[in-house]
């Protein structure tokens, strides 16, 4: 056997252009899978990584039944967040650390434009936020605000207005009435100073301000919010447009409204309650072990976790159509390079037939010539695919120094997708080289193996 595969080394050598030739055909297709591969890694891990550290966190804890509810019945689940939840929650090994969203909706109007939209609002902690989901903030446009900062927000305080002293103007009345030199207010009236509110919304919410009016929005514009609260009043806060963020989806860019939590609390009556808990944990990988112990514990709490690949199934399921496009792809080039190698190896055992027939008449087997010219694909698929897999390396390893930009549609600012490539992979483009190599031999092997050693030795 050891001899056959020797043998069968000395004859890929022997007709070297041909050897080229399939070796290039097999290393081109293993090159393209290999980067397509790696642009599809980064762009999903760049999802991934929007998604998780930008808008839903990589888990959820909400009341049960929240995410099958209607919007309109967000406040049915509203709960407290309390220091003895957070010490449970923090019980769970592998969590780093925790942050409470407050969800409503309702109206806003924007004064300067009289235009008003409906809104949906995430009431953050951006300390917490920031925590959580630190690429939240560079939504903020350049040149367009910034983002929420507790500091700056100002709640107000109620005072009474002091007595003002008013001169009387000259009048012709009765001497009595002449003699007073002034009057006061009737009343004081309670009115609350140096109210100060933010409020960061979507670019396309933004653009609606300012769609057909002769006054663009701008920054510090003032706002006016409008909604229910938790005893059902109708309550209203006035507050000024401090950034403007671009979301990674279109459609809710259009309605998105960003605000402090305490202000939102404030504002619905809804003292130290949430909507939701956004958890961010050391390792993504052992979120879903980290949701089955922490459901285990807020079981008493009417409250359950989820991870965020079963909260938001849009993303998931176009990354599932992405991969189901590559397997196709991967098929397509298989196919492709299986085809090429039949029709190279056919050639190889029409100029063979007389050295066939020669060596089974010294005694070699039909197994041992089947068994030499699989060998011989097989070395042609191992040289494809290692430099197929090399030259995909250094390809993704390129793009990902340098990265690209990549738009979702409907929106308008990209993101930098870097490819990345993986060693299980590398390990399966070398195998799909091989694998591509002897499968596309295996006819060609098999019809010179049935040859009849008289008619072979014959064929001239």
């Amino acid at each position: 056997m050891k001899k056959l595969i020797l043998f069968a080394y000395k004859n890929v050598l022997r007709n070297k252009r041909r050897s080229i030739m399939a070796c290039l055909i097999i290393t081109l297709g293993i090159t393209f899978l290999f980067v397509l591969r790696g642009i599809l890694n980064g762009l999903q891990k760049e999802i991934i990584h929007n998604l998780t550290k930008a808008e839903i966190g990589e888990i959820q804890i909400t009341k049960k039944g929240y995410h099958e509810a209607l919007p309109g019945n967000a406040d049915d689940y509203l709960f407290e967040f309390t220091e003895p939840l957070k010490k449970e929650i923090f019980q769970v090994k592998g969590i780093e650390e925790i942050t409470g969203r407050l969800l409503f909706g309702g109206l806003i109007n924007h004064q300067k434009n009289q235009v008003t939209t409906p809104f949906m609002a995430i009431a953050i902690d951006p300390e917490g936020e920031s925590r959580v989901c630190p690429k939240l903030k560079d939504y903020i446009e350049k040149d367009k605000g910034y983002f929420l900062d507790i500091k700056k927000e100002k709640s107000g305080s109620q005072e009474k207005n002091p007595k003002i002293e008013i001169e009387d103007a000259e009048i012709d009345v009765d001497e009595e009435y002449k003699s007073l030199k002034s009057i006061s207010e009737p009343e004081n009236i309670n009115v609350i100073k140096d109210e100060y509110h933010q409020v960061n919304i979507g670019s396309y919410m933004l653009k609606g301000f300012s769609n057909g009016k002769s006054k663009p929005a701008q920054i510090e514009d003032e706002l006016i919010l409008m909604t229910k609260d938790t005893n059902g009043f109708q309550r209203s806060l006035s507050a000024r447009l401090t950034g403007v963020l671009e979301a990674r989806n279109p459609m809710a860019d259009k309605t998105i409204v960003y605000l402090i939590l305490d202000t939102a609390q404030k504002l619905l009556s809804a003292e130290n309650k949430v909507t939701q808990i956004v958890v961010s944990v050391f390792n993504s990988e052992e979120r879903h072990n980290i949701v089955k112990e922490l459901n285990e514990r807020l079981n008493k709490y009417n409250l359950t976790a989820e991870p965020w690949d079963n909260i938001n199934k849009f993303f998931v399921n176009i990354m599932s159509l992405q991969n189901m496009f590559y397997k196709i792809v991967t098929g397509i080039i298989s196919l492709f390079v299986i085809a090429a190698i039949v029709i190279t190896s056919l050639m190889t055992v029409a100029e063979r037939t007389k050295e066939i027939g020669t060596l089974m008449a010294i005694g070699y087997k039909r197994k041992h010539i089947m068994f030499l010219f699989l060998t011989e694909s097989g070395f042609i698929g191992m040289g494809g695919g290692a430099i197929g897999v090399f030259c995909g390396t250094l390809l993704v390893l390129l793009l990902g120094w340098i990265g690209f930009p990549f738009q979702i549609p409907g929106t308008e600012r990209a993101f930098l997708v870097k490819p990345t490539a993986s060693f299980s992979f590398a390990a399966f483009g070398f195998m799909l080289g091989v694998l591509s190599a002897v499968i596309g031999s295996f006819f060609p092997a098999k019809s010179a193996s049935r040859l009849s050693p008289l008619e072979a030795m014959a064929h001239v």
